[in-house]
């Protein structure tokens, strides 16, 4: 069957920036049993050919009022085959936003305004953010990121389980309310973020199908990243934090503050954070 990307907006390469745009009851939605989904309002990925070498798609959210994002979804049956998308790999995922190979999302939200992903309740793929894998992040197809920028709050009611890129917190409040498996990095340089109960995780082996639709290839578990914590400023709050072998928290700068639990099992280091 035919897959779906973006019930919405498709970003190849381009910088795209939407200036307190609403993204509210958008699907991509799938009918056979094997078809894919990406991105049920949005899904970006680079243009990456021999031509232009590599163009990033760059989405910039620019918010200076209080907005909600929510109903935005993907209507799939399979949501556990990894496919390879040449240099990176992917699922069907992010029921509000996929971001696939070497693409940002910059959230740009204005001193005194927040916007908010999900409702309260949501779960599932209900607009959550979700990316791809990158194979090599040394190659063309780097990984995905997810800015927070500008004085103002970003509250992410979704989940972000099936997020792989690199968030950074650069100004302001990120809020994330739900459970959080944190498989990438997390890096704080200023502002808040505020976490529920997270836990850094290594990726486990993920058995794929190759660009040719057929050969089954393995990305062993060694080969990705693990949850890290990087905070050089600003203040990290958590619920519990809970990290796993192979995963670390690194400070050297800024606040670490746990409200309940700090379970480690992998590395913590600590040089001029509090």
């Amino acid at each position: 069957g035919e897959n779906a990307y973006a019930g919405v907006l498709f970003d190849k390469g381009t910088v795209i920036s939407l200036n307190d745009v609403q993204f509210s009851g958008n699907k991509a939605v799938v009918n056979s049993d094997n078809a894919k989904a990406w991105g049920g309002a949005i899904y970006a990925d680079a243009a990456i050919n021999d031509e232009v070498g590599v163009k990033e798609a760059i989405l910039n959210f620019n918010v200076t009022r209080d907005m909600t994002y929510s109903g935005n979804t993907i209507e799939v049956q399979d949501t556990s085959s990894w496919l390879d998308s040449y240099g990176s790999i992917g699922k069907s995922s992010g029921g509000f936003l996929f971001l696939d190979r070497s693409t940002t999302a910059n959230f740009n939200i204005s001193d005194g305004a927040t916007l908010t992903i999900g409702s309260e309740d949501a779960s599932g793929h209900m607009d959550s953010i979700a990316s791809s894998l990158s194979l090599d992040e040394s190659a063309k197809a780097k990984g995905s990121t997810l800015a927070k920028k500008g004085g103002g709050t970003l509250t992410v009611n979704s989940q972000l389980n099936d997020f792989y890129g690199h968030v950074a917190v650069q100004k302001g409040t990120m809020n994330v309310t739900k459970d959080w498996d944190v498989k990438n990095d997390i890096s704080v340089s200023g502002g808040t973020l505020n976490l529920a109960n997270a836990s850094l995780v290594k990726i486990p082996d993920i058995e794929y199908i190759g660009t040719d639709e057929k050969t089954k290839k393995t990305l062993t578990s060694d080969k990705s990243p693990a949850g890290r914590i990087n905070i050089s400023g600003g203040t990290v709050n958590a619920d519990s934090l809970t990290v796993g072998e192979k995963s670390s928290v690194d400070m050297t700068g800024g606040e670490l503050n746990m409200k309940n639990s700090l379970t480690l099992n992998g590395a913590m280091t600590l040089s001029g954070g509090a």
